[in-house]
């Protein structure tokens, strides 16, 4: 789970300068960004079947995926806004060092960073299981000649 707080070094939490800790926070707000990207596309690509299924299991694995895609969206979009948040506690701390206490904001850094490490984790095992959701259905229902991405056998 600390994967992400071996870099650069050991004690990078505790080191690091405002200005580097919100470089690394943007970092993190522009792979949430990409993150949502992928989970639209996951939405589009799972409804995009939904209306050529027949076979009852089919339907069933398209719907678990689908709510699956909907809950990390939400969590997505929560940990987008919490890191903009943490981004203005830093600009607040880069204004007045006063402003806040540093242990306390470090820490706070350190429970937004194991967040993003287990967004992570979820996001890749999704992305796995919709890809294998798509092929599975891909390849075991009859889908029409127009059907888009239709694999020709």
């Amino acid at each position: 789970m600390n994967d992400m707080r071996l870099r650069p070094k050991s004690d990078y939490l505790q080191t690091a300068t405002w200005e580097q800790l919100y470089v690394l926070s943007e970092h993190w707000r522009t792979d949430m960004g990409f993150y949502l990207d992928e989970l639209k596309f996951f939405q589009k690509l799972i409804n995009k079947y939904f209306l050529w299924l027949a076979k009852e299991e089919n339907i069933v694995k398209a719907e678990a995926i689908s709510v699956d895609v909907k809950k990390a969206t939400q969590e997505a979009k929560w940990l987008e806004e919490a890191i903009t948040t943490h981004m203005r506690h830093i600009s607040d701390l880069l204004k007045n060092a006063f402003s806040r206490d540093a242990a306390e904001f470090r820490e706070e850094h350190g429970l937004l960073e194991d967040k993003m490490v287990d967004f992570t984790k979820l996001f890749r095992k999704l992305k796995g299981e919709v890809f294998a959701v798509t092929e599975y259905i891909m390849e075991t229902e009859d889908l029409p000649e127009r059907m888009p991405y239709k694999t020709r056998s």
